[in-house]
C-alpha cells in the first residue's frame, strides 16, 4: 500500500509543478520578445538575410564545380 502512496504522490507532485509557466514574461523568455518589423504600408520585408552557412571563398568554390 504504501508503495502506491509513493507513486501517487509522485505523479500529484509532477502534475502541479508542470501546471506552472516556466518562462515568465520578464525574465527573457525568447519567444516572447520575437517580433518583425514592418514596412511603413505595414506590409512584411522582403530583403534576406545577410547570414550566410558557407562564407563568399567556399560559395564561389561550389558554384565553380558546378
Amino acid at each position: 500500500m504504501k508503495k502506491y502512496l509513493k507513486y501517487f504522490l509522485f505523479i500529484i507532485t509532477v502534475l502541479f509543478m508542470s501546471t506552472f509557466n516556466s518562462c515568465a514574461k520578464q525574465y527573457g523568455c525568447p519567444g516572447e520578445d520575437a517580433s518583425i518589423k514592418m514596412d511603413n504600408d505595414g506590409n512584411l520585408p522582403t530583403r534576406k538575410g545577410k547570414s550566410s552557412l558557407f562564407d563568399k571563398k567556399m560559395i564561389k568554390k561550389s558554384k565553380a564545380h558546378k
